[in-house]
């Protein structure tokens, strides 16, 4: 395959335009006079390509170009972070503007970590058909670390949608069309990206042309396409295409989802819809401009519903970043910015602080430790109006913003941004049109990479992990540098972005446990939040500085199901006075399935509320480990207490069955009743029992006995009942009747739940 050189190129520019922007000081055109392509800000970009200032990075000429590209000093090296000031630590560095070899509009991270771009020819002008840009980041910046190659399919990507699959190709779909001359009708055409080869070539059409689509990965390896306009000839009236699209990467097939066909969620919702794969499998849609939401299945053929919850109304040019499973952080018209939590079948919009200004074009990119940097944009849409040059940084654990630092080119329609493996922020391009032809960008160092006094900071090391790919649910080994105390484990989804959309990013926090150089981490087992693809793992140290992140995929594999079971099946309390708690007995919970979560544990029937439990089955339950819940019994009454333990998990309830027996204390007095002499055959005078309830509740009476050698010679009245209340006495009157001479006994026994008192009676008959 042939190379385009970057020099090639530059001399390739006719020579009038080489001489009109040859000037270092020349300025950019007045915004008064520039044709504004977005006019009306809540419609649709003018994409009528202009001419416009060409700035390449250093200076605005070719000749600056030039110089770049054949200077020996002119690399830099974006995986080592430029010294900063006073702020730096607080507000990050940007550093300084590089030669880009087009206008990044589409930019990818391939899974070696090189980034991927197209969008324009070499000049800066419209169109994707003649070349693409892989950069690699370890190499700096100047020419040498990019590679421009042709475009070999006739296809023009310009404005259509990219994403990485599992076999690590990038699928493009869609895209600007030329018919009769005239640009900007929609392409059916899809192509695939192969970073072993750095070859493009086409692949299989899609049923619909699609202009300004949106491609999503799904949780089972699938893409989606959503949205777009189909026009093919005339461009107006705009055609939305409202059925969406399953690309399967396997069999290189589209299939049509009739049953998710919606006007509401795909017609005014056409331009790059906001498009989320939810908690659970479905995709959720936020309305760019209306706010309205849906939720949509592509199972069976596909199906949607609206949601009765709105958001704000917003604005195509203002960006909404995934920064959670189930969360997104949306900037909507008039500075406002929400959370919108998708996690259940009702979204939930809440206020979050408002951004500094109006920023139409801007791009969200979240950073390795979960925080969303928002970059470029100004006022007026495309505008060098009310430009905004400084980063914001949204923090979820707060809700606030914090200043960041200021870049030195504007960032306006078709700009980019996208997080890098070494944890800074690619920020590039900008133009075709606009009011400036950005053929270049500028990395942004976030505030995590320095020290106070804006030194760049030691970074742990990421030394290796365990495999080179994963499944849901797995379990990660990770090794760090010796010295490395490491405080929090990212993922973080390869960006896929363009035109302030990238619905691919995903950040997802890790529970850790450090034995030394060993980090152990459990990966989501639900694929509908590790959604397969691309991840950046990232450790973080104690100082809050992210190391260098190792990428991996992460399969389609779909775990098998968990499968709990509980042991032992049933649980017996020694007797236990009441307000007093039994020594604690433990049951085991088994996984003997795939990684799972128990998702409850509770107790049940009559006595349920003489019981409790601590227990450490928080968390995803790896395949064959256990915990343990503890269960402790203080009985509120006396009597027997007889409960169920419910473990919810795995959609089923799997249970063990507690029992004990509360007591309260009592005395009988007294302990020994002597009769006088009494003639055989004849019965005494009766002498009194007595029965105290020394508790604090009710003492159940289960019975009043008589057993011993004789009890057949004494009987017992008393006035005692089934139950004697707290403090009460009761009295048992007892008869003797010898049957003969000499010395005869017996027992009188009270017994309660869980405890019997007696009283010996006896005397002599004569």
């Amino acid at each position: 395959m042939k190379t385009i050189k970057l020099a090639r190129l530059i001399f390739g520019v006719p020579l009038a335009v080489a001489v009109l922007l040859a000037s270092p000081s020349a300025q950019p055109a007045d915004p008064a006079t520039t044709a504004d392509p977005t006019a009306d800000t809540a419609g649709i970009p003018d994409e009528t390509d202009a001419n416009a200032p060409v700035d390449t990075g250093s200076g605005t000429g070719l000749l600056s170009t030039l110089k770049n590209a054949l200077s020996s000093g002119s690399s830099v090296k974006p995986m080592t972070a430029p010294t900063g000031g006073s702020t730096a630590s607080t507000g990050g560095v940007f550093g300084a503007p590089v030669t880009w070899p087009l206008i990044p509009i589409h930019v990818v991270l391939l899974p070696d970590g090189r980034v991927m771009s197209y969008g324009t020819t070499a000049a800066g002008k419209q169109g994707a058909m003649l070349i693409y840009d892989v950069w690699d980041p370890t190499l700096g910046t100047d020419a040498s670390s990019h590679l421009t190659l042709p475009n070999s399919t006739s296809t023009d990507i310009f404005c259509g949608t990219q994403s990485v699959m599992l076999n690590g190709q990038v699928l493009t779909s869609g895209g600007d069309l030329t018919v009769n001359g005239a640009r900007n009708s929609a392409n059916n055409t899809t192509t695939i990206f192969t970073p072993a080869s750095n070859s493009i070539a086409p692949n299989t059409a899609m049923a619909y042309a699609r202009w300004y689509a949106t491609l999503l990965g799904l949780p089972d390896g699938t893409l989606a396409v959503f949205g777009g306009r189909q026009n093919v000839g005339p461009l107006t009236p705009i055609i939305p295409v409202p059925t969406p699209e399953v690309y399967n990467p396997s069999l290189r097939t589209w299939t049509q989802l009739s049953g998710a066909t919606s006007t509401p969620a795909f017609g005014a919702n056409w331009w790059y819809p906001r498009v989320h794969v939810a908690p659970g499998g479905k995709i959720f849609v936020l309305n760019s401009t209306n706010g309205r939401m849906f939720y949509l299945s592509t199972a069976n053929g596909g199906s949607i519903t609206a949601s009765t919850v709105t958001a704000p109304t917003g604005n195509i040019a203002l960006p909404t970043i995934p920064f959670a499973p189930g969360k997104l952080l949306s900037v909507r018209s008039n500075q406002q910015v929400v959370v919108v939590d998708y996690s259940t079948s009702t979204p939930v919009v809440t206020a979050t602080d408002p951004i500094d200004q109006v920023r139409f074009w801007a791009s969200g990119t979240v950073m390795a430790d979960g925080r969303v940097v928002v970059t470029g944009g100004s006022q007026v849409a495309n505008k060098l109006t009310g430009v905004d040059y400084q980063a914001q940084i949204w923090d979820p654990k707060t809700g606030h913003w914090t200043a960041g630092a200021s870049a030195t080119k504007p960032r306006l329609y078709h700009s980019n941004a996208m997080l890098l493996p070494d944890a800074s922020v690619l920020t590039g391009g900008g133009g075709a049109p606009g009011p400036l032809t950005n053929l270049n960008a500028e990395i942004y160092y976030p505030p995590y990479l320095y020290n106070a006094d804006g030194t760049p900071a030691t970074r742990p090391t990421l030394v290796s992990t365990d495999q080179s790919s994963y499944d849901p649910g797995a379990t990660l080994t990770a090794t760090v540098g010796p010295a490395d105390t490491i405080s929090r484990m990212t993922l973080i989804r390869t960006g896929s972005s363009t035109h302030a959309n990238n619905v691919d990013q995903r950040f997802i926090e890790l529970s850790f446990t450090q034995t030394g150089q060993s980090l152990v981490t459990t990966l989501p087992a639900d694929n509908t939040v590790l959604v397969p693809g691309y991840y950046m793992l990232f450790v973080i140290n104690s100082a809050g500085v992210p190391s260098i992140a190792s990428i991996f995929p992460v399969s389609a594999n779909a775990p098998p199901p968990a499968s709990f079971s509980v042991s032992p099946a049933t649980l017996t309390f020694a007797v236990t006075q009441v307000g007093s708690t039994a020594a604690a007995q433990p049951v085991t919970v088994m996984n003997n399935g795939g990684p799972g979560q128990i998702a409850g544990i509770s107790f049940a029937g009559a006595a349920a509320g003489s019981y409790a439990q601590t227990n450490t089955c928080t968390g995803v339950i790896a395949a064959g480990a256990t915990c343990t819940i503890s269960v402790s019994y203080t009985p509120v009454a006396a009597g027997a207490a007889k409960a169920t333990l419910n473990v919810v998990g795995a959609g089923a309830t799997q249970s063990a069955t507690v029992i004990g027996t509360g007591s309260e204390p009592f005395t009988v007095t007294p302990a020994t009743v002597t009769f006088p002499a009494t003639t055989v055959g004849t019965s005494s005078a009766p002498l009194p029992v007595t029965v105290t309830n020394a508790g604090s509740a009710a003492l159940p009476i289960t019975s009043i006995t008589l057993g011993g050698p004789a009890p057949a010679q004494f009987s017992q009245t008393n006035n005692c009942g089934t139950s004697l209340p707290a403090g009460g006495t009761c009295t048992i009157n007892v008869v003797y009747t010898p049957a003969g001479t000499g010395y005869n006994w017996a027992k009188v026994s009270i017994a309660t739940p869980g405890n019997t008192q007696s009283s010996k009676v006896g005397g002599n008959g004569s």
